[in-house]
């Protein structure tokens, strides 16, 4: 039985689960959303939000991602259509950002979010969308 548990804790280290580490808790404020999501799968080297100018024209770096998430408009002509902003304060399902992430897209809006990645742990989507219900402060 040991062999089998050391066989399989090979394996999971060798595609890239990590399963010895709990993620980190994420508060519902930016400060920790940028820290714990934005600046770990979103800006960090070869990432699409981050550089200048960044890749996917979104820039999520520190400094910068506050205002492209509430001020920057949404380039999918058909998330246009159904979404008031990347980012509405008070409006979580108002908002392109929490589809992007949940992958709750209409056919035509792009991707789930981070796309490298398969997803980032429910808590991390949680702790965004109470932000936005919170206010979407830049805290």
């Amino acid at each position: 039985m040991l062999c089998a548990v050391v066989v399989v804790a090979g394996i999971a280290a060798e595609y890239g689960c990590h399963t010895t580490e709990p993620a980190p808790v994420v508060e519902p404020t930016l400060s920790s959303i940028q820290t714990n999501i934005f600046d770990q799968s979103c800006t960090a080297p070869g990432s699409c939000h981050g550089g200048d100018p960044p890749k996917a024209v979104l820039s999520l770096e520190r400094g910068k991602a506050y205002q492209s998430l509430l001020f920057g408009r949404i380039q999918n002509d058909t998330a246009l259509k159904h979404y008031s902003g990347r980012v509405v304060p008070g409006k979580p399902d108002s908002s392109y950002l929490c589809a992007k992430l949940t992958g709750m897209l209409r056919p035509d809006e792009g991707d789930r979010m981070p796309d490298r990645l398969n997803s980032i742990p429910q808590q991390y989507i949680d702790a965004v969308k109470q932000w936005i219900a919170n206010g979407a402060k830049d805290n």
